[in-house]
């Protein structure tokens, strides 16, 4: 599992508007990429549908917002490896 933090680049996992690209800009509560918990606020990147560059969107959790790392595509098809937590405080590889 790897533990992602505040400041990286990430997706909003959206059904109508596919993947939005955002940045996570604040990891309030964490939890690991498969959960339906934690609150996440990110700043949308690039218009798309109904997301609007610029927007702030707050209290996504962990399973919505997937580390672009994440997220690949295989025979055409998207995938995401749900083998990743979001964590709050200060990056330590940064």
């Amino acid at each position: 599992m790897t533990d992602h933090y505040a400041g990286e680049l990430a997706y909003i996992d959206t059904m109508r508007n596919g993947m939005v690209p955002v940045k996570v800009t604040e990891v309030v509560a964490g939890a690991a990429g498969h959960e339906l918990s934690g609150s996440i606020t990110v700043k949308v990147t690039a218009t798309r549908g109904a997301y609007r560059r610029g927007e702030v969107i707050a209290g996504n959790y962990a399973a919505r917002i997937v580390p672009r790392s994440k997220h690949h595509y295989r025979a055409g098809i998207g995938r995401i490896s749900p083998a990743y937590a979001w964590r709050t405080g200060p990056n330590p590889n940064a």
